[in-house]
């Protein structure tokens, strides 16, 4: 009978490490495998966010400008083999994603060229994301501006942000609820800096869940501050994604 226990017990850690070896579902004591994944780049869809901007102003007094609004952030395989994605808005792309080896890159943003979608490329490609998210680890990269009209354009979309220098810190689970329900969030802490300056600008305070990218968002910086929250993400429809 002892050793039919012991058997017993010795097959169920077998098949327990079997099982999790590549199981890239979130847990309150693991990093996700995959970061691609915690970036919602598994699959095409559109993710709606309900967005509250808090837009300090200093000309010549303080001013606090209060934005409540909805954001929709599409995410699209335009590679067709889950390599290469579009994320945008429901009237414009915004970037491309490509994943790596070792990364998920930023390749470069969208402008409009005589109505018709135009990308532009960047000479070094910022790495915005490590293939593996590990305990504690932190990262830095530079992601260039853009240019809208021939005009430099240092921005922010939702949690992309142009024209900084970025380190990110990967902070650990909690789990969380918002109104599209309720996850288990991988935390990343995001500091966004000008080139060559050490002042932060902005700190991001970013909740990811595997399979669909940003759940919530609490930033705070100079210029004010904002909160995001997932509504809803739906798998995009062929013609959304055309």
């Amino acid at each position: 009978m002892k050793a039919f226990i012991i058997s017993f017990v010795a097959l169920c850690l077998v098949l327990t490490l079997v099982y999790c070896e590549d199981d890239d579902t979130t847990s309150a004591d693991r990093v996700p495998a995959r970061t691609e994944s915690l970036l919602g780049l598994d699959l095409s869809h559109a993710n709606l966010y309900q967005q509250f901007d808090s837009i300090y102003g200093y000309t010549p007094n303080l001013t606090i400008d209060v934005d409540t609004s909805l954001v929709t952030l599409i995410t699209e395989d335009v590679s067709g083999n889950q390599t290469t994605y579009d994320i945008g808005f429901p009237s414009e792309k915004l970037a491309r994603l490509i994943i790596t080896t070792k990364s998920v890159a930023m390749t470069g943003f969208y402008q409009k060229i005589e109505g018709h979608d135009s990308l532009f490329y960047f000479i070094n490609i910022p790495e915005i994301f490590p293939d593996r998210l590990r305990a504690d680890e932190s990262w830095s990269f530079y992601v260039p501006p853009l240019y809208r009209d021939n005009e430099e354009q240092i921005i922010f979309y939702l949690n992309y942000g142009f024209g900084y220098e970025i380190t990110r810190t990967y902070m650990g689970t909690e789990n969380i609820v918002v109104p599209a329900g309720a996850y288990t969030a991988h935390i990343v802490k995001s500091e966004y800096r000008l080139r060559g300056t050490d002042e932060v600008i902005k700190t991001d305070t970013e909740y990811l869940v595997s399979g669909i990218g940003l759940v919530r968002m609490y930033s705070t910086g100079k210029f004010g501050k904002s909160h995001i929250l997932l509504i809803e993400s739906d798998p995009l429809t062929e013609e959304e994604g055309s």
